[in-house]
């Protein structure tokens, strides 16, 4: 199975240090905790990414990675059907931080599969930095990744 991940390209060496999410916290995630942030689709990484960026975003330039999880690698799930009605919510509730807390201090899995806020039939992937496992995924190298100029369209139709 894989994940991907884009990361800015300046952050490539250490786009899977969990260091962002450690001070700032993610969705799942509360600040204090590394943990890195990947998603089902190559597609879903840009759009999980793009919708973090402002105008800046034009001159930014990216990479990509795609990660291999080993079937021997476990992957806990959260099951859609036990989250709040609001979890889509932007910003998130503040509960949805606890699923990724207890996750990562139980420290069972180096996986955690979790649904997207922006499209709830995908999921994204987050990832433990300090979990034994996280050292039997296998970490593609970098390729360039290029937004499409439409995407920050000036006028509309």
């Amino acid at each position: 199975m894989f994940c991907w991940r884009i990361a800015k390209k300046r952050r490539a060496s250490s786009a899977f240090d969990g260091e962002g999410s450690k001070r700032r916290g993610g969705r799942w995630t509360p600040k204090g905790f590394p943990a890195v942030y990947t998603a089902q689709t190559e597609s879903l990484a840009a759009l999980e990414q793009f919708v973090q960026l402002g105008d800046e975003g034009q001159n930014i330039q990216f990479v990509c990675f795609k990660v291999e999880i080993p079937e021997e690698v476990r992957i806990e799930e959260i099951n859609i059907g036990s989250l709040p009605a609001n979890w889509r919510d932007t910003p998130a509730p503040d509960s949805l931080k606890s699923y990724g807390a207890d996750w990562l201090t139980r420290g069972e899995s180096a996986v955690l599969k979790v649904p997207s806020a922006l499209i709830s039939s995908e999921c994204n992937y987050i990832l433990s930095p300090l979990h034994p496992d996280f050292r039997k995924l296998i970490i593609g190298s970098p390729e360039e990744f290029c937004y499409d100029p439409r995407m920050w369209k000036e006028e509309t139709l």
